[in-house]
């Protein structure tokens, strides 16, 4: 203590202490510094050593870093963590971006790190040169391949941001928020709290596609609130397409509603769509609200799993956010359909809303004439679009408040203005009924009967049965359409576009229909729905040879639905004299006709005739593809629809691939990969089942084709398989010598002795090729070989060199198939002398 004895001296020592405190600091400085480049840049800097080393690396210098950041926190280090996000390696990119959030945590907000020259210096400062250097590459990697990198990327940007280290703060997160476009979860959790900074500041605007109408003022303000932004951002994400956005605002709600509130304020919403602001914002900004707000009811709505003890508060806001969300609609849905309800891009997002309305929720709202101008507005929206999608979207909406539990007085209110709805569209076609019953020659407007149809085409399939008796008036017409069809042929006048579609949407529709009304009285149907059949049948058939290609295909497709539908049913008396009596009127004429127009249509498309057309409306009845053994998706359309529903509805399965098999060698190439694709489908199957159709097909074309074409066919079968794999050749093979041996017995029956020889030779034994060795051995050792070798070797000369040529591998290994004991070789000796006397014998018989 000053003025005490000793003082003087007391403090003379502490200042030794401390200088030599000092000198050790420096030596060991020197040291650390000396030692950094042998032992840690060496490990570092080589590119060939481990990615694992190169992380164990980084994590050490991270941590030196916060617990010396005087000596470590500085560009000489820094720069190693600089370096390394952009190794090749996503690990140690990570663990980079990983250390750098942790040491800018720790001291980027520190006062003071450290002194020089006396006065302290704080964590910023010693970062802002480093940061500024990298700066560019952290925005960069926002981007990376690796999406764990990608969302570390963000949340670092995130935190530069809170430290006010960013050149430019609106430039940066305008940057990073762009990585709303690849829609990853993951990614968009970790915007959500740039967003909120980007919208606190009021830094974005509408996106700059799109034409904005009116005055810009009135825009430029909408679009500074944040939900529009976010809208914004949506649509952005989207690449201005409308077909993405629910995809993309569905993600947006899921993985950012938790931490940003606005995407699930169902007021706001309907606030501001309602309100003055938006009337002069573009109509894409105004559809993307739309779309927000609908991928927020999925979100609410969806379906919830079991509760456990950590979900249950979760689960609870959700189930109140979904009567609030079916409250708010049923007050101000009516509203959105009269204002949005002609704007095509908004469309399917405001009908999704129609969708997502719970009656038994929004049962308050909708009391008294409430739910009838609901009603009302999404009629009036049903006749505003005149495209397939808008007609088929609006069928959609009536099917979904008619199937809603809860609310049966409003769920027959619904019921009972689509039969309303659906008596007005038939209305609308009493025109085209008229003009059917007149010459044929008399001009229509056939382009707005197509309209009219196809609106009521789609609403019956909502519900058929509901809507099968408003089409009553128009009995007969189907009929009626297809001859003017007919008639434009034999006037030699050009194809109209409008006939060829109403009359493809009033066949759809008939057929709807039918199976709908099957499939509600499978077991017993009564003799008016079985005679109704019968007339479908006939005029389907009637249908496949008119001169239209839009027509018939369409025909042939339905023809086939029809039969699997409706002709499994066998009731003898079902079906009426007159329609048994007609060509195409009962199922296996159906069946018939529809193979033999399946067969010119091949002939066609092999001589190079059948024009590409564009695609006909065809009938999405979910029901339709119910018990197929056969899915084939490829090749061309038509042929895969009329394939598989043809094989459905009791079309032989080997006739129909016997017809392909016959022009398979003239027909274009896509054409050729349906045929693999079809067997390979086909070939999944057991190896017996698969040897069952093998045989199917070979048998009816030896009876059916001339040889030349039996030869072919035998040869696509044989080609076919073209199994790959261990595995699959041995299934191949098994088929192959189940076929073979099968396929012997039916040509030695005694009916076939004429032809034996030419269906072994040209069916049989091409299959060889596919057995294996082995399986080729036994047939070699067993009694085929003496019915088809020895005496009768020369009228079977291709049979006896295939079983040589496969079986020789396995005979090379069993030292010759002769290497027998004595007592086989006496036992072959007599089955053979008995197989060539029961030969010889059945051969006298012929």
């Amino acid at each position: 203590k000053p003025g005490k004895k000793g003082g003087a001296g007391m403090a003379a020592i502490l200042k030794e202490e401390v200088q030599k405190l000092q000198e050790n600091e420096t030596a060991l400085e020197e040291m650390v510094t000396a030692a950094f480049p042998g032992m840690f840049t060496g490990l570092f800097v080589d590119r060939d050593s481990a990615e694992e080393v190169r992380t164990s690396c980084l994590s050490a210098l991270g941590r030196v870093m916060q617990l010396h950041p005087s000596m470590f926190l500085a560009d000489t280090y820094l720069k190693y963590l600089g370096w390394s996000l952009s190794d090749m390696a996503a690990a140690v990119r990570a663990a980079s971006l990983s250390q750098l959030s942790a040491v800018y945590t720790a001291h980027g907000a520190a006062e003071e790190i450290c002194r020089v020259d006396g006065k302290p210096v704080s964590g910023a400062e010693r970062l802002l040169n480093f940061t500024r250097r990298f700066e560019s590459r952290f925005i960069e990697m926002t981007r990376d391949v690796d999406v764990k990198v990608a969302v570390e990327a963000i949340k670092f940007i995130d935190l530069l941001h809170d430290l006010d280290l960013l050149a430019d703060k609106a430039q940066a997160v305008s940057e990073v928020v762009r990585v709303m476009r690849n829609n990853e979860p993951s990614q968009l959790k970790a915007l959500v709290p740039l967003v909120n900074k980007q919208m606190e500041a009021g830094a974005a605007g509408p996106p700059s596609s799109g034409k904005r109408k009116g005055k810009k003022g009135a825009a430029g303000g909408a679009a500074s609130q944040p939900i529009v932004q976010l809208a914004s951002y949506a649509w952005d994400t989207a690449g201005g397409e409308a077909e993405k956005m629910p995809e993309v605002c569905l993600k947006m709600a899921l993985a950012m509603s938790d931490k940003q509130p606005l995407l699930l304020d169902w007021t706001g919403y309907t606030d501001l769509l309602l309100g003055e602001a938006l009337d002069d914002a573009a109509e894409h900004l105004q559809g993307a609200l739309l779309y927000l707000m609908s991928a927020g009811a999925v979100f609410v709505n969806s379906i919830k799993e079991p509760a456990t003890p950590r979900k249950k508060r979760a689960l609870a806001d959700q189930d109140e956010r979904a009567l609030a969300l079916s409250a708010e609609l049923g007050r101000s849905l009516t509203e959105l359909l009269e204002k949005y309800g002609a704007q095509r891009e908004a469309l399917p997002a405001l009908l999704g809303l129609v969708g997502q309305l719970r009656l038994r929720g929004a049962q308050a709202a909708l009391k008294g004439p409430a739910f009838g101008s609901l009603l009302e507005q999404l009629e009036a929206c049903f006749f505003k679009h005149n495209d397939a999608t808008s007609i088929a979207l609006c069928a959609g909406a009536w099917s979904e408040l008619m199937q809603q539990p809860g609310a049966p007085t409003l769920e027959e209110q619904a019921r009972a203005r689509f039969r309303k709805l659906s008596s007005k569209l038939v209305a609308a076609l009493k025109p085209l009924d008229a003009h059917t019953k007149k010459k044929p020659t008399a001009p229509f407007a056939f382009d707005e009967a197509a309209i009219a149809m196809s609106r009521l085409a789609r609403l019956v399939t909502v519900q058929p049965q509901a809507a099968a008796a408003a089409l009553k008036p128009i009995d007969g017409l189907g009929e009626r359409l297809v001859a003017a069809v007919e008639a434009r042929k034999e006037q030699r006048a050009p194809a109209d576009g409008g006939l060829v579609a109403c009359t493809t949407l009033l066949l759809q529709l008939e057929t709807t229909v039918l199976c709908a009304a099957f499939s509600e009285v499978y077991d017993e149907p009564s003799e008016a729905v079985l005679e109704k059949r019968d007339d479908l049948l006939l005029l389907l058939g009637r249908a496949l040879h008119a001169p239209s290609a839009a027509v018939a295909r369409l025909a042939a497709a339905l023809l086939a639905w029809l039969l699997q539908s409706t002709c499994s049913i066998e009731k003898g008396s079902g079906a009426s004299e007159e329609a048994e009596e007609a060509e195409g009127g009962t199922p296996q004429e159906s069946r018939e006709a529809l193979l033999t127009w399946f067969d010119a249509q091949l002939e066609r498309a092999a001589a190079g005739e059948l024009e590409e057309e564009e695609e006909v409306q065809e009938q999405e009845d979910g029901g339709k593809d119910d018990g197929l053994k056969v899915a084939v998706t490829s090749g061309p359309k038509w042929l895969s629809d009329v394939v598989k529903s043809g094989l459905a509805g009791g079309v032989s399965f080997a006739a129909a691939v016997r017809l392909l098999l016959v022009h398979l060698d003239h027909l274009p190439r896509d054409y050729k990969e349906f045929a693999k694709e079809l067997w390979g489908h086909i070939a999944k199957v057991r190896p017996h089942e698969l040897s069952d159709r093998q045989l199917g097909v070979l048998t009816l074309s030896f009876e059916e084709d001339e040889p030349a074409v039996f030869e072919a066919v035998a040869k696509q079968v044989a080609k076919l398989p073209a199994p790959a794999g261990a595995a699959a050749k041995g299934k191949a093979g098994e088929a192959a010598q189940a076929t073979i041996e099968a396929g012997a017995a039916w040509a030695l029956e005694p009916g076939h002795a004429r032809d034996r020889a030419r269906f072994v030779e040209g069916g049989l034994a091409p299959l060889l090729a596919l057995c294996t060795a082995k399986g080729a051995a036994l047939i070699a050792r067993g009694e085929l070989s003496d019915r088809f070798g020895g005496k009768s070797a020369t009228l079977y000369p291709r049979w006896n060199r295939e079983l040589r040529k496969v079986a020789g591998s396995e005979r090379g290994r069993s030292k010759g198939l002769s290497a027998a004991s004595p007592r086989q070789a006496a036992s072959a000796s007599r089955s053979r002398a008995r197989a060539r006397v029961v030969e010889e014998e059945e051969d006298e018989d012929e």
